[in-house]
């Protein structure tokens, strides 16, 4: 039987692009948003549609909590959030979480073993003689 082009539903001939079980001109394997090529570079697929990365990211992507770029690849989720491995820091130290070690949440900061057992000063300086104010 005859090959018909999924995008332009004509005869599939000459150079022709196979995706999953369907087939496409080169020319008219697009994305759906900007409708930029898709014959040369990666591509993301939803709903039987094509997208570009860019366009996928920008319609379906997830932002980093920490540094608002787009997440692929291996990320990290905690409290609901999601973020790059090496955006996940402790809010301390600000050093990267050593794979499998234990995160703390104290209910205001994510901290690393080392710094959990740092004691908080309070942030009210004490007094001292050198601070009187004397008028």
């Amino acid at each position: 039987g005859k090959t018909l082009c999924q995008a332009c539903k004509k005869k599939c001939s000459g150079e022709v692009l196979r995706v999953q079980d369907k087939y496409f001109h080169t020319q008219c394997f697009k994305c759906k948003v900007c409708a930029n090529s898709l014959a040369q570079g990666g591509f993301f697929s939803k709903d039987g549609s094509y997208y570009c990365t860019a366009d996928y990211q920008r319609h379906f992507g997830t932002k980093c909590a920490s540094c608002q770029d787009y997440v692929e690849g291996e990320v990290v989720t905690a409290l609901g959030k999601t973020y790059h491995q090496k955006c996940f820091t402790c809010d301390r130290c600000r050093q990267p979480f050593p794979s499998g070690d234990k995160v703390t949440y104290t209910g205001k900061e994510v901290l690393c073993q080392k710094c959990v057992h740092i004691p908080i000063r309070d942030g009210t300086p004490s007094a001292s003689p050198t601070t009187n104010n004397a008028n």
